[in-house]
C-alpha cells in the first residue's frame, strides 16, 4: 500500500514512467505479483492510460466493488470509467461510473462523487455525439438517459466542492454536459484546465 501510495502521488503528478517503477517494486513484493487492492487500481489506472487492456483487464477484471469499502470501491469504479472511456467503451464506462456512484448513496460523499459524476458525464457525451454522427435518435434518447440521473448528481455535488481539484472535476463535468447537449461549454473547460494546473493534475489539465 504505501507503494500504491508513491505511485499513485507520481501519477497524479504525471510522472507516469516513474510511478510504474514504484508501482513494480511493490508488485515484486505481492504473492503472484498481484497485490493489494490499491495497488492493483493503481497499476490498472497506468495501463488504461496507455491503452493497455489486457493488463488492464488482468488488474481489475475480477475485483467485485461490493465487498469493498465505499471509499476503495469509488477509486476502482472511477479508474474503471476512465480506462473504458479511453478505449472507446463509453457504454461500459457509463454502467461503471453509475456503479462507483452507488456504492457512495446515502453518504453525502463529495471527494469521490466528483470525478464519477465528471467520467459518466464524458462517457454519455461520448455515446451522444456518437448517436448524433450516426443520426441515430433512439441512440441519442439512451445516451440522454443515462446522463439525466449524472445531471442531477452535478446539482447536488457543485454547491458543496470545496477542494481544487473538486472544481476542477465539477468544471469538467460542466463541459461534459455541454457537449452530450452541443452546447459551448469552452468556458467549463477552461475552468477545469485552471482548477486542475493549480492543484497540480497535468493528466486532468491535458484531457481538459
Amino acid at each position: 500500500d504505501l507503494a500504491a501510495l508513491t505511485g499513485d502521488i507520481l501519477l497524479r503528478l504525471g510522472r507516469v514512467d516513474a510511478a510504474l517503477d514504484v508501482l513494480w517494486e511493490g508488485l515484486a513484493l505481492a504473492p503472484g505479483g498481484i497485490g493489494t487492492i490499491y495497488l492493483s487500481t493503481v497499476r490498472a489506472r497506468i495501463a488504461g492510460i496507455r491503452g493497455d487492456d489486457a493488463e488492464f483487464e488482468r488488474r481489475l477484471g475480477a475485483i467485485d466493488l461490493e465487498g469493498l469499502d465505499p471509499d476503495v470501491a469509488a477509486y476502482v469504479a472511477a479508474v474503471r470509467a476512465e480506462a473504458l472511456v479511453w478505449s472507446d467503451r463509453s457504454a461500459e464506462g457509463l454502467t461503471a461510473a453509475e456503479a462507483g456512484l452507488r456504492q457512495l448513496d446515502g453518504l453525502e460523499d463529495v471527494l469521490w462523487t466528483a470525478p464519477l459524476v465528471a467520467l459518466g458525464l464524458r462517457a454519455g457525451a461520448e455515446l451522444a455525439e456518437s448517436a448524433r454522427a450516426h443520426r441515430s435518435e433512439t441512440a441519442l434518447e439512451a445516451a440522454t438517459a443515462g446522463i439525466d440521473p449524472l445531471r442531477a448528481h452535478l446539482e447536488w455535488l457543485a454547491p458543496r466542492v470545496t477542494t481544487t481539484s473538486g472544481r476542477g472535476w465539477v468544471a469538467s463535468a460542466r463541459g461534459e454536459l455541454a457537449r452530450a447537449e452541443a452546447r459551448d461549454g469552452a468556458l467549463d473547460w477552461l475552468e477545469a484546465v485552471e482548477a486542475f494546473d493549480a492543484v497540480p493534475d497535468p493528466i486532468g489539465a491535458a484531457y481538459a
